[in-house]
């Protein structure tokens, strides 16, 4: 089993080191392999590249989905991937579907699950995702 994971940037990006990255090195010292990628090459070239990568993930592999993954070129891809029975768990830490409505919309009715950073984006993504459970960063 290997864990893929998309974020929004590099380990700089506080969002995404805390709710990919060190997730990413835990399973590590649990014996399991990674990938951590940003989601940030654009074009045919970056679709064509995600495009790849996600249909070699095998049906046991997990794909984690960090919730500022909305480059359009991932996500064309993401949607070919799903048409080829890809499974994928959303993550959302911040209320984003209040300035990126449609696009987390789809992503949490598309998902298998999705964890959330608090309740209150627990309570918006259930009625869209029963699946959604909450998954907290320290403070």
């Amino acid at each position: 089993m290997k864990f893929y994971f998309f974020t929004k940037g590099d380990k700089n990006i506080p969002s995404s080191r805390y709710r990919a990255y060190y997730i990413a090195e835990s399973l590590e010292k649990l014996g399991y392999e990674t990938l951590v990628m940003p989601a940030t090459e654009r074009g045919l070239k970056g679709s064509i590249k995600y495009l790849k990568i996600l249909l070699k993930i095998k049906s046991d592999d997990v794909l984690y989905l960090q919730r500022t993954v909305y480059n359009k070129y991932f996500l064309f891809a993401l949607f070919i991937a799903r048409a080829f029975g890809k499974h994928f768990i959303f993550d959302i830490d911040d209320a984003v579907y209040e300035h990126s409505l449609l696009k987390t919309e789809l992503l949490t009715r598309m998902a298998d699950f999705v964890t959330c950073g608090s309740e209150k984006i627990r309570d918006w993504t259930v009625i869209r995702n029963k699946r959604s459970y909450i998954l907290t960063n320290s403070v």
